[in-house]
Protein backbone atom coordinates (compact mmCIF):
# COMPACT_ATOMS: atom_id res chain seq x y z
CA UNK A 1 0.00 0.00 0.00
CA UNK A 2 2.55 2.20 1.20
CA UNK A 3 4.45 2.01 -2.11
CA UNK A 4 1.43 2.41 -4.21
CA UNK A 5 0.77 6.18 -2.72
CA UNK A 6 4.74 6.45 -2.93
CA UNK A 7 4.51 5.59 -6.76
CA UNK A 8 0.79 7.55 -6.99
CA UNK A 9 2.56 10.74 -5.68
CA UNK A 10 5.26 10.41 -8.03
CA UNK A 11 3.93 10.40 -10.87
CA UNK A 12 0.97 13.11 -10.05
CA UNK A 13 3.84 14.96 -9.43
CA UNK A 14 5.39 14.84 -12.45
CA UNK A 15 2.07 15.24 -14.00
CA UNK A 16 1.68 18.86 -12.34
CA UNK A 17 5.34 20.22 -12.74
CA UNK A 18 5.17 19.33 -16.40
CA UNK A 19 1.84 20.69 -16.97
CA UNK A 20 3.06 23.60 -15.25
CA UNK A 21 5.30 24.15 -17.67
CA UNK A 22 3.16 23.66 -20.61
CA UNK A 23 0.84 26.20 -19.19
CA UNK A 24 3.44 28.70 -19.11
CA UNK A 25 4.28 28.08 -22.45
CA UNK A 26 0.82 28.25 -23.87
CA UNK A 27 -0.31 31.91 -22.35
CA UNK A 28 1.32 33.84 -25.17
CA UNK A 29 2.39 36.73 -23.25
CA UNK A 30 4.39 37.52 -25.84
CA UNK A 31 7.17 37.37 -27.91
CA UNK A 32 8.12 40.80 -26.83
CA UNK A 33 11.98 41.00 -28.08
CA UNK A 34 12.89 40.71 -31.67
CA UNK A 35 16.18 39.86 -33.36
CA UNK A 36 17.09 36.53 -31.89
CA UNK A 37 16.72 38.31 -28.26
CA UNK A 38 18.38 40.79 -28.71
CA UNK A 39 17.45 43.81 -26.61
CA UNK A 40 18.78 46.08 -28.10
CA UNK A 41 16.42 45.64 -31.05
CA UNK A 42 13.23 45.23 -29.08
CA UNK A 43 9.99 46.48 -30.35
CA UNK A 44 10.24 49.50 -27.89
CA UNK A 45 13.24 50.30 -28.11
CA UNK A 46 13.50 50.51 -32.33
CA UNK A 47 9.95 52.38 -32.46
CA UNK A 48 11.51 54.97 -29.85
CA UNK A 49 14.89 55.02 -31.61
CA UNK A 50 15.78 58.53 -32.97
CA UNK A 51 19.47 58.61 -35.35
CA UNK A 52 22.10 60.72 -35.97
CA UNK A 53 24.29 59.63 -39.39
CA UNK A 54 27.37 61.16 -39.10
CA UNK A 55 28.97 60.70 -42.36
CA UNK A 56 28.80 62.36 -46.20
CA UNK A 57 28.48 58.95 -47.83
CA UNK A 58 25.28 57.06 -48.32
CA UNK A 59 24.61 53.76 -49.58
CA UNK A 60 22.19 52.66 -52.22
CA UNK A 61 19.70 49.84 -50.57
CA UNK A 62 18.37 47.36 -52.68
CA UNK A 63 15.59 45.30 -50.50
CA UNK A 64 14.76 42.66 -53.12
CA UNK A 65 11.19 40.79 -52.38
CA UNK A 66 11.26 38.76 -49.76
CA UNK A 67 11.64 35.20 -50.29
CA UNK A 68 8.01 33.03 -49.78
CA UNK A 69 9.24 30.20 -48.02
CA UNK A 70 6.97 28.30 -50.15
CA UNK A 71 7.15 24.60 -51.88
CA UNK A 72 8.16 23.92 -55.29
CA UNK A 73 4.98 23.20 -57.51
CA UNK A 74 6.15 19.36 -57.23
CA UNK A 75 6.72 19.11 -53.79
CA UNK A 76 3.65 18.20 -52.62
CA UNK A 77 4.50 16.39 -49.32
CA UNK A 78 5.77 19.86 -48.11
CA UNK A 79 2.65 21.53 -50.07
CA UNK A 80 0.49 19.71 -47.77
CA UNK A 81 2.34 19.59 -44.58
CA UNK A 82 2.68 23.90 -44.84
CA UNK A 83 -1.03 23.92 -45.43
CA UNK A 84 -1.55 21.90 -42.04
CA UNK A 85 0.86 24.66 -40.82
CA UNK A 86 -1.65 27.30 -41.75
CA UNK A 87 0.54 28.76 -44.78
CA UNK A 88 -1.43 30.03 -47.73
CA UNK A 89 0.60 30.99 -50.82
CA UNK A 90 -2.07 33.64 -51.53
CA UNK A 91 -1.18 35.82 -48.68
CA UNK A 92 2.54 34.76 -48.56
CA UNK A 93 2.96 36.12 -52.01
CA UNK A 94 1.56 39.22 -51.56
CA UNK A 95 3.34 39.58 -48.18
CA UNK A 96 6.68 39.17 -49.84
CA UNK A 97 5.82 42.25 -51.58
CA UNK A 98 4.30 43.97 -48.66
CA UNK A 99 7.05 42.80 -46.42
CA UNK A 100 9.87 44.24 -48.77
CA UNK A 101 8.00 47.96 -48.82
CA UNK A 102 7.51 47.80 -45.13
CA UNK A 103 11.66 47.12 -44.79
CA UNK A 104 12.04 50.20 -47.40
CA UNK A 105 9.65 52.66 -45.40
CA UNK A 106 11.48 51.41 -42.35
CA UNK A 107 15.48 52.23 -43.41
CA UNK A 108 13.90 55.45 -45.07
CA UNK A 109 13.15 56.96 -41.47
CA UNK A 110 16.97 56.38 -40.26
CA UNK A 111 18.25 59.52 -42.90
CA UNK A 112 21.25 57.08 -43.35
CA UNK A 113 20.64 55.80 -46.75
CA UNK A 114 20.83 56.95 -49.85
CA UNK A 115 18.14 55.33 -52.36
CA UNK A 116 16.46 52.33 -50.98
CA UNK A 117 14.47 50.44 -53.82
CA UNK A 118 12.25 47.49 -53.86
CA UNK A 119 13.45 45.49 -56.47
CA UNK A 120 12.40 42.11 -57.89
CA UNK A 121 15.44 40.13 -57.25
CA UNK A 122 18.66 40.20 -55.98
CA UNK A 123 20.19 40.96 -59.41
CA UNK A 124 20.07 45.08 -59.41
CA UNK A 125 23.01 46.58 -59.32
CA UNK A 126 23.39 49.02 -55.36
CA UNK A 127 25.93 49.12 -53.18
CA UNK A 128 23.59 47.46 -50.46
CA UNK A 129 21.03 44.54 -50.00
CA UNK A 130 18.78 43.78 -47.53
CA UNK A 131 17.17 40.18 -47.94
CA UNK A 132 14.21 38.92 -46.37
CA UNK A 133 12.81 35.63 -46.10
CA UNK A 134 9.11 34.92 -44.33
CA UNK A 135 9.58 31.88 -42.12
CA UNK A 136 6.04 32.32 -39.97
CA UNK A 137 3.39 35.08 -40.39
CA UNK A 138 -0.12 33.80 -39.11
CA UNK A 139 -1.15 37.57 -38.07
CA UNK A 140 -0.28 36.74 -34.94
CA UNK A 141 3.56 35.87 -34.82
CA UNK A 142 5.58 36.77 -37.30
CA UNK A 143 9.28 35.75 -37.67
CA UNK A 144 11.45 37.09 -40.27
CA UNK A 145 15.24 36.30 -41.42
CA UNK A 146 17.16 38.68 -42.85
CA UNK A 147 20.72 39.17 -44.30
CA UNK A 148 22.79 41.78 -45.00
CA UNK A 149 25.37 42.30 -47.91
CA UNK A 150 27.32 44.75 -50.04
CA UNK A 151 28.48 44.63 -53.32
CA UNK A 152 31.56 42.84 -52.51
CA UNK A 153 29.46 39.91 -51.85
CA UNK A 154 30.81 40.48 -48.23
CA UNK A 155 27.96 39.46 -45.76
CA UNK A 156 27.36 42.14 -43.08
CA UNK A 157 25.30 40.23 -40.99
CA UNK A 158 21.97 37.43 -40.46
CA UNK A 159 19.29 38.02 -37.63
CA UNK A 160 16.45 36.06 -37.07
CA UNK A 161 13.33 38.65 -36.36
CA UNK A 162 10.80 37.42 -34.56
CA UNK A 163 7.57 39.45 -33.07
CA UNK A 164 3.51 38.50 -31.54
CA UNK A 165 1.23 40.91 -32.23
CA UNK A 166 -0.61 41.84 -29.04
CA UNK A 167 -4.37 40.29 -27.97
CA UNK A 168 -5.19 43.80 -27.71
CA UNK A 169 -4.18 45.72 -30.91
CA UNK A 170 -7.26 45.12 -33.18
CA UNK A 171 -9.74 46.60 -30.17
CA UNK A 172 -8.06 49.82 -29.80
CA UNK A 173 -9.52 52.75 -31.86
CA UNK A 174 -6.12 54.45 -32.09
CA UNK A 175 -4.48 51.13 -34.04
CA UNK A 176 -7.08 51.38 -36.24
CA UNK A 177 -4.71 51.85 -40.39
CA UNK A 178 -1.90 50.94 -38.29
CA UNK A 179 0.50 48.05 -39.61
CA UNK A 180 0.60 45.09 -36.68
CA UNK A 181 3.87 44.41 -37.75
CA UNK A 182 5.62 47.90 -37.62
CA UNK A 183 7.68 47.56 -35.18
CA UNK A 184 9.03 44.14 -36.60
CA UNK A 185 10.38 46.45 -39.66
CA UNK A 186 11.72 49.37 -37.59
CA UNK A 187 13.90 46.31 -35.47
CA UNK A 188 15.46 45.60 -38.61
CA UNK A 189 15.74 49.30 -40.02
CA UNK A 190 18.03 50.08 -36.01
CA UNK A 191 20.14 46.43 -36.72
CA UNK A 192 21.15 47.45 -39.97
CA UNK A 193 21.73 51.02 -38.93
CA UNK A 194 23.98 49.70 -36.67
CA UNK A 195 25.56 47.14 -38.99
CA UNK A 196 26.20 50.39 -41.29
CA UNK A 197 27.51 52.27 -38.64
CA UNK A 198 30.76 50.07 -38.31
CA UNK A 199 31.93 50.92 -41.67
CA UNK A 200 34.74 53.79 -42.12
CA UNK A 201 33.43 55.73 -44.84
CA UNK A 202 36.28 54.71 -47.26
CA UNK A 203 35.05 51.41 -46.86
CA UNK A 204 31.35 52.87 -48.06
CA UNK A 205 33.32 54.47 -50.65
CA UNK A 206 34.92 51.60 -51.80
CA UNK A 207 31.65 49.59 -51.66
CA UNK A 208 30.25 52.44 -53.53
CA UNK A 209 33.24 51.20 -56.44
CA UNK A 210 32.70 48.27 -56.90
CA UNK A 211 28.82 48.18 -57.18
CA UNK A 212 29.21 51.12 -60.19
CA UNK A 213 32.20 48.66 -62.01
CA UNK A 214 30.23 45.23 -61.63
CA UNK A 215 27.53 47.30 -63.68
CA UNK A 216 30.01 48.28 -66.09
CA UNK A 217 31.45 44.96 -66.08
CA UNK A 218 28.35 43.39 -66.95
CA UNK A 219 27.81 45.70 -69.79
CA UNK A 220 31.30 46.02 -71.49
CA UNK A 221 33.62 43.25 -69.45
CA UNK A 222 36.40 43.62 -72.17
CA UNK A 223 36.58 47.33 -71.09
CA UNK A 224 35.73 46.47 -67.51
CA UNK A 225 37.32 43.38 -66.05
CA UNK A 226 40.83 44.57 -65.37
CA UNK A 227 39.39 46.58 -62.56
CA UNK A 228 37.88 43.77 -60.31
CA UNK A 229 39.11 40.73 -58.71
CA UNK A 230 37.46 38.06 -57.49
CA UNK A 231 38.88 35.95 -54.64
CA UNK A 232 38.38 32.26 -54.01
CA UNK A 233 35.55 32.88 -51.10
CA UNK A 234 33.74 34.97 -54.12
CA UNK A 235 34.15 38.43 -52.87
CA UNK A 236 35.22 41.40 -55.16
CA UNK A 237 38.16 44.01 -54.61
CA UNK A 238 39.18 46.75 -56.74
CA UNK A 239 42.38 46.60 -58.60
CA UNK A 240 41.81 50.19 -60.11
CA UNK A 241 39.21 52.56 -61.13
CA UNK A 242 38.93 54.81 -64.77
CA UNK A 243 38.71 58.22 -64.52
CA UNK A 244 35.33 59.81 -63.96
CA UNK A 245 35.90 61.59 -67.76
CA UNK A 246 36.69 58.13 -69.48
CA UNK A 247 34.44 57.88 -72.13
CA UNK A 248 33.26 54.21 -71.91
CA UNK A 249 32.74 54.54 -67.96
CA UNK A 250 30.15 57.68 -69.32
CA UNK A 251 28.40 56.33 -71.89
CA UNK A 252 27.88 53.14 -68.94
CA UNK A 253 27.04 55.83 -66.39
CA UNK A 254 24.03 56.73 -68.36
CA UNK A 255 22.82 53.52 -69.25
CA UNK A 256 22.83 53.00 -65.66
CA UNK A 257 20.82 56.20 -65.04
CA UNK A 258 18.45 54.60 -67.67
CA UNK A 259 18.02 51.44 -65.54
CA UNK A 260 17.79 53.10 -61.96
CA UNK A 261 15.00 55.42 -63.61
CA UNK A 262 13.14 52.13 -64.24
CA UNK A 263 13.76 50.55 -60.43
CA UNK A 264 12.57 54.10 -59.26
CA UNK A 265 9.36 54.05 -61.23
CA UNK A 266 9.01 50.23 -60.47
CA UNK A 267 8.77 52.18 -56.82
CA UNK A 268 5.30 53.34 -57.64
CA UNK A 269 4.11 49.94 -58.88
CA UNK A 270 4.89 48.56 -55.68
CA UNK A 271 3.25 51.45 -53.80
CA UNK A 272 0.26 51.38 -55.77
CA UNK A 273 0.10 47.49 -55.09
CA UNK A 274 0.76 48.04 -51.71
CA UNK A 275 -2.11 50.82 -51.30
CA UNK A 276 -4.94 48.62 -53.54
CA UNK A 277 -3.98 45.56 -51.22
CA UNK A 278 -4.32 47.29 -47.73
CA UNK A 279 -8.02 47.46 -47.31
CA UNK A 280 -8.03 43.79 -47.94
CA UNK A 281 -5.05 42.55 -46.07
CA UNK A 282 -6.27 44.91 -43.03
CA UNK A 283 -9.32 42.88 -42.93
CA UNK A 284 -7.51 39.16 -42.99
CA UNK A 285 -5.26 40.54 -40.46
CA UNK A 286 -8.44 41.85 -38.26
CA UNK A 287 -10.82 38.94 -38.76
CA UNK A 288 -8.40 35.90 -38.86
CA UNK A 289 -6.08 36.97 -35.95
CA UNK A 290 -8.86 35.54 -33.63
CA UNK A 291 -8.76 32.18 -35.66
CA UNK A 292 -4.90 32.41 -35.46
CA UNK A 293 -5.25 32.72 -31.66
CA UNK A 294 -7.99 29.73 -31.99
CA UNK A 295 -5.23 27.63 -33.69
CA UNK A 296 -2.95 27.95 -31.11
CA UNK A 297 -4.29 27.41 -28.58
CA UNK A 298 -6.39 24.59 -29.50
CA UNK A 299 -2.91 22.89 -30.46
CA UNK A 300 -1.25 23.74 -27.32
CA UNK A 301 -4.59 22.12 -25.56
CA UNK A 302 -3.87 19.06 -28.05
CA UNK A 303 -0.71 18.44 -26.72
CA UNK A 304 -1.94 19.32 -23.20
CA UNK A 305 -4.33 16.23 -23.87
CA UNK A 306 -2.23 13.97 -25.48
CA UNK A 307 0.32 14.59 -22.63
CA UNK A 308 -2.13 14.00 -19.72
CA UNK A 309 -3.40 10.70 -22.00
CA UNK A 310 0.43 9.70 -21.56
CA UNK A 311 0.59 9.98 -18.11
CA UNK A 312 -2.57 8.91 -16.93
CA UNK A 313 -1.58 5.85 -19.48
CA UNK A 314 1.20 5.30 -17.45
CA UNK A 315 -0.29 5.97 -13.99
CA UNK A 316 -2.88 2.97 -14.81
CA UNK A 317 -0.10 0.41 -15.74
CA UNK A 318 1.52 1.01 -12.32
CA UNK A 319 -1.27 0.92 -10.20
CA UNK A 320 -2.66 -2.29 -12.29
CA UNK A 321 0.80 -4.22 -11.09
CA UNK A 322 -0.14 -3.46 -7.36
CA UNK A 323 -2.60 -6.15 -6.34
CA UNK A 324 -5.00 -4.29 -3.96
CA UNK A 325 -8.40 -3.15 -4.55
CA UNK A 326 -7.02 0.64 -4.57
CA UNK A 327 -4.61 -0.07 -6.90
CA UNK A 328 -7.22 -1.63 -9.39
CA UNK A 329 -9.94 1.13 -8.85
CA UNK A 330 -6.56 3.80 -9.55
CA UNK A 331 -5.90 1.93 -12.53
CA UNK A 332 -9.68 1.99 -13.98
CA UNK A 333 -10.29 5.73 -13.20
CA UNK A 334 -6.35 6.47 -15.03
CA UNK A 335 -7.93 4.34 -17.72
CA UNK A 336 -11.08 5.98 -18.08
CA UNK A 337 -9.65 9.37 -18.03
CA UNK A 338 -6.78 8.45 -20.54
CA UNK A 339 -9.64 7.24 -22.80
CA UNK A 340 -11.68 10.67 -22.44
CA UNK A 341 -8.29 13.03 -22.83
CA UNK A 342 -7.35 11.31 -26.32
CA UNK A 343 -11.21 11.91 -27.31
CA UNK A 344 -10.41 15.59 -26.52
CA UNK A 345 -7.24 15.41 -28.76
CA UNK A 346 -9.28 14.07 -31.66
CA UNK A 347 -11.88 16.86 -31.01
CA UNK A 348 -9.06 19.22 -31.17
CA UNK A 349 -7.65 18.16 -33.89
CA UNK A 350 -11.03 18.28 -35.49
CA UNK A 351 -11.63 22.05 -34.87
CA UNK A 352 -7.88 22.59 -36.27
CA UNK A 353 -9.12 21.74 -39.06
CA UNK A 354 -12.41 23.56 -39.56
CA UNK A 355 -9.93 26.50 -38.55
CA UNK A 356 -7.76 26.01 -41.29
CA UNK A 357 -10.47 25.69 -44.11
CA UNK A 358 -12.25 29.24 -43.30
CA UNK A 359 -8.22 30.75 -43.00
CA UNK A 360 -7.68 29.16 -46.52
CA UNK A 361 -10.41 30.86 -47.99
CA UNK A 362 -9.71 34.37 -46.72
CA UNK A 363 -6.24 33.71 -47.90
CA UNK A 364 -7.43 32.53 -51.44
CA UNK A 365 -9.33 36.26 -51.91
CA UNK A 366 -5.99 38.54 -51.95
CA UNK A 367 -4.08 38.55 -55.35
CA UNK A 368 -0.65 39.66 -56.47
CA UNK A 369 -0.51 42.02 -59.60
CA UNK A 370 2.38 43.57 -61.24
CA UNK A 371 1.06 46.44 -63.85
CA UNK A 372 3.04 46.03 -67.16
CA UNK A 373 4.99 48.95 -67.86
CA UNK A 374 6.31 51.42 -71.52
CA UNK A 375 9.50 52.59 -70.96
CA UNK A 376 11.07 55.61 -73.22
CA UNK A 377 14.78 55.66 -74.19
CA UNK A 378 16.86 56.91 -76.53
CA UNK A 379 13.29 57.97 -78.56
CA UNK A 380 11.91 54.27 -78.97
CA UNK A 381 9.27 53.04 -76.12
CA UNK A 382 10.07 49.68 -74.98
CA UNK A 383 7.11 47.76 -73.38
CA UNK A 384 7.64 46.02 -70.33
CA UNK A 385 5.22 43.29 -69.77
CA UNK A 386 5.26 40.19 -66.92
CA UNK A 387 6.14 40.11 -63.35
CA UNK A 388 8.46 42.97 -62.06
CA UNK A 389 11.11 40.29 -62.49
CA UNK A 390 10.81 39.68 -66.18
CA UNK A 391 10.00 42.89 -66.74
CA UNK A 392 13.23 43.88 -65.37
CA UNK A 393 15.41 41.20 -67.57
CA UNK A 394 13.56 42.60 -70.90
CA UNK A 395 14.71 46.07 -69.73
CA UNK A 396 17.93 44.91 -69.51
CA UNK A 397 18.68 42.86 -72.61
CA UNK A 398 17.34 45.94 -74.35
CA UNK A 399 19.71 48.62 -72.80
CA UNK A 400 22.64 45.91 -73.48
CA UNK A 401 21.55 46.07 -76.94
CA UNK A 402 21.39 49.78 -77.04
CA UNK A 403 24.45 50.04 -75.69
CA UNK A 404 26.14 47.56 -78.38
CA UNK A 405 24.59 49.75 -81.19
CA UNK A 406 25.81 53.27 -79.66
CA UNK A 407 29.43 51.45 -79.16
CA UNK A 408 29.92 49.99 -82.50
CA UNK A 409 30.34 53.20 -84.50
CA UNK A 410 33.29 54.03 -82.00
CA UNK A 411 34.84 51.10 -83.05
CA UNK A 412 34.70 51.59 -86.61
CA UNK A 413 36.57 55.16 -86.03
Amino acid sequence: MTSLYLQLQKVMAVLAASMILVACQSTGSGVTNVGSGNSAYSAQNAMQRTYHYQSNVYLDVAVPVFETGLAGPYDYKLQEAQREEGIWPQVRRLEANRFALDTKHALEKTGAFGSVHVTPDAQADKDLYVLGKIISSNTEILELNVKVMDARNKTWGEERFKFQVGAFFHNDPMNHGKNPYEPTFAAIASWVYDLLNKLSDSEKQEIERVSDLRFAKNYSPEAFSDYLVQTRSGTWQLAGFPAQNDPMYQRIQAVKAKEEQFIHTLQTNYETFYETSNEAYSTYHHETYPLAVQKRQAEQERRNSQFLSAGLAILAVAAGNQDTHLGNAVAAVAAVGALSNLKDAVDANRELHEVRDILDEAGSSLQVQISPQVIEFENEKIALQGSAQEQYQQLRQRLQEIYRLEQTPDQQL
